[in-house]
């Protein structure tokens, strides 16, 4: 399995939607800069096969041979899936390389970069929250084996784990290979 093609799997995981009745994907990405670097990430793992548009606001593929690999390969459900999607035993037995791409795809979509100010002095804080438990606790056991998260916490619906401070931050921005690096975004 290739890094980027788990990449992909983890921020269709998070932001995508598997249409039913149809081989099409929609990846929401409202950032422009971030949305085009999904389309030429998608455009270069699925060639001219796959019909990819950059929709505004959305990432459309459109293949029947993507969105069985999507299904089969990743155990990715068709229609509503936050609840019921669970983490691929492709990737529960994959490489740790593999692994870390997969959690990076999860933070592009789910992920964001915070300042929490209620601490003197205020420091930087990265925070994953999604509404899957399973999905939020094997995300905090591949960031432990960086020693990077800590714990995992609820926030109303959602499962969320923080990564704290400059120095931690900093080195999930560099050991992990995300995409969308040092944007935030209301969540």
């Amino acid at each position: 399995m290739d890094a980027k093609l788990a990449y992909l799997a983890g921020l269709i995981s998070g932001d995508g939607h598997l249409e039913l009745g149809r081989n099409r994907v929609d990846i929401r990405i409202f950032d422009s800069r971030f949305r085009r670097t999904a389309f030429r990430l998608s455009r270069e793992l699925l060639g001219e096969d796959a019909n990819v548009v950059d929709k505004g606001q959305k990432v459309r593929i459109t293949s029947k041979e993507f969105m069985n690999m999507l299904v089969e390969a990743f155990e990715i459900p068709k229609g509503k899936k936050s609840r019921t999607l669970s983490v691929p035993k492709s990737i529960l037995t994959a490489s740790d390389e593999i692994q870390d791409a997969y959690v990076a795809g999860w933070y592009d979509a789910e992920g964001w970069i915070e300042t929490d100010r209620r601490r003197k002095p205020p420091y930087v804080r990265l925070r994953f929250c999604v509404v899957n438990g399973n999905v939020c606790g094997f995300i905090l056991r591949v960031l432990r084996k960086r020693r990077l998260g800590r714990a995992m916490f609820t926030s109303g619906t959602r499962f969320c784990i923080d990564i704290n401070g400059h120095e931690r931050v900093g080195r999930f921005l560099c050991e992990m290979p995300v995409r969308k690096i040092g944007r935030s975004s209301a969540h």
